[in-house]
């Protein structure tokens, strides 16, 4: 038997989500399975001062996002472990994306690209520095046991799916890595569901799916057993990923029944041009009707929006911005920079561009609300650094999104040096700031999203 660390450096921004990461709980339940012993430190979960590593580390197991390997925790923990002379081995997202770099890393003993469920002994035993899983026979039940502070988790992460109908977003790394659209066993995942009750301090459930409504019957059935056993009545729910094109009235009212208040769909762009090169499977028209559909039954629509795709640039970004706000209140506005990430048609978009070099990984900016507006770190010929910094920020104050408050100085700022002033004062009077600062601003506090 083993004695395994698994490890999760947290953000830079010093936040701790209320969410343990699904994939390492999927990583912990097969290292169980295969009979070894195990200790999981999420420290974006969990940051406390804690007894948190086993007495003997036989290996220590790293799953992360491109953003992560560039922190200063990541590198030096890998040192650290380099010199105690702990074997690492490196799954998740990055593993993918950036495998020929990793490889050449003497500090790694091995990279996994693939999905661990029930194949951890093909990890240990593969004589390679480079194991390539195949697709699981089945997605296995997470183990969230052996995380440190477990017994504060506030929300549990559910997937009833892996994968999207959808594999060809031209910035979606998730897609390209976890492939296809695939169910879990449904006895499995009610299972899951109802044994959330033994973590008494539970109070949310997150369905975390890459694409909920990937099979609709089947998240149908899942949402009717959701409220025959009577959960709608303990929990709090949250539905992560919905495909605009994948709804229609009997699961929106379902949905609303559950208790789900509002209920994310990704946009990216509306402009017609940069709609087209996102490969997104769907219709802005797909979109408008879904969004009809929610406000109709009383679910807030909250769409996703990318600044900065390819063939982006300011005028395409004001159409994109325009469509927004044609869509009445109530609505949520969410505007994300640009992160193009290795693997994606997207990436290679902005290689060919000049735009950075094989190997460019985006900075971790997005993550802190009280950093508005969001600078970004490459642009094209089209789209300078400055102008998409100021676009996005655009986004925010036409479609009234109060979030900017939690940075109102520098924004004020920002736009009275750049003639944007008009748009501020707008903003200023129309958003639903106090609303915003009394219902959403004490949970971005305690994840210490903003300062």
């Amino acid at each position: 038997m083993s004695n395994i660390l698994l490890y999760k450096p947290g953000l830079r921004d010093g936040s701790e989500n209320e969410l343990p990461n699904i994939g390492m709980a999927v990583v912990a339940a097969s290292i169980r399975e295969h009979g070894d012993s195990i200790v999981v430190q999420d420290k974006h979960f969990y940051r406390g001062d804690y007894p948190c590593y086993p007495p003997i580390i036989d290996f220590v197991g790293m799953s992360l996002v491109s953003q992560e390997w560039c922190l200063e925790q990541t590198q030096t923990f890998l040192d650290a472990c380099c010199e105690m002379h702990y074997p690492v081995i490196i799954g998740g997202a990055h593993a993918f994306s950036y495998l020929e770099f990793l490889e050449k890393d003497e500090r790694i003993w091995k990279v996994v690209v693939g999905e661990v469920d029930g194949q951890w002994d093909k990890v240990i035993n593969s004589k390679d520095k480079v194991v390539f899983l195949d697709k699981p026979d089945k997605l296995i039940t997470p183990d969230f046991s052996d995380f440190v502070g477990i017994e504060n988790m506030k929300a549990y992460p559910l997937y009833t799916s892996r994968g999207c109908t959808n594999s060809h977003c031209s910035f979606c790394v998730a897609g390209k890595g976890h492939g296809k659209y695939r169910k879990r066993d449904y006895g499995e995942a009610i299972n899951e569901l109802v044994n959330i009750g033994r973590y008494p301090s539970v109070k949310k459930i997150y369905i975390v799916d890459d694409c909920f409504t990937g099979d609709i019957e089947f998240a149908k059935q899942v949402l009717d057993t959701y409220l025959s056993l009577d959960l709608d009545k303990r929990y709090e729910l949250q539905i992560i990923n919905v495909r605009a094109d994948q709804l229609d009235y009997e699961i929106l009212r379902m949905i609303k029944k559950c208790g789900v208040k509002f209920l994310p769909i990704g946009v990216e762009s509306a402009d017609h041009e940069v709609f087209k090169h996102v490969g997104k499977g769907e219709s802005l028209e797909d979109i408008r009707k879904a969004t009809d559909m929610m406000q109709e039954i009383g679910i807030t629509p909250w769409l996703n929006m990318i600044t900065g795709l390819p063939y982006d640039n300011p005028e395409r970004n004001l159409n994109s911005i325009k469509w927004c706000c044609s869509i009445p209140q109530p609505r949520i506005i969410h505007w994300f920079q640009m992160a193009p990430f290795r693997k994606t048609k997207a990436y290679d978009y902005f290689l060919e561009q000049g735009s950075f070099e094989d190997g460019f990984i985006p900075s971790a900016y997005g993550r802190r609300y009280d950093d508005f507006p969001w600078e970004s770190d490459f642009e094209t010929k089209d789209f300078s650094k400055k102008e998409r910094m100021l676009a996005n920020l655009e986004g925010y104050l036409r479609c009234l999104s109060p979030i900017l408050v939690n940075s109102q100085e520098k924004v004020q700022k920002t736009c009275i040096e750049n003639s944007m002033g008009d748009l501020y004062e707008d903003w200023r009077d129309n958003a639903r700031i106090q609303e915003y600062v009394e219902k959403n601003l004490p949970d971005k506090k305690e994840k210490h999203q903003v300062g």
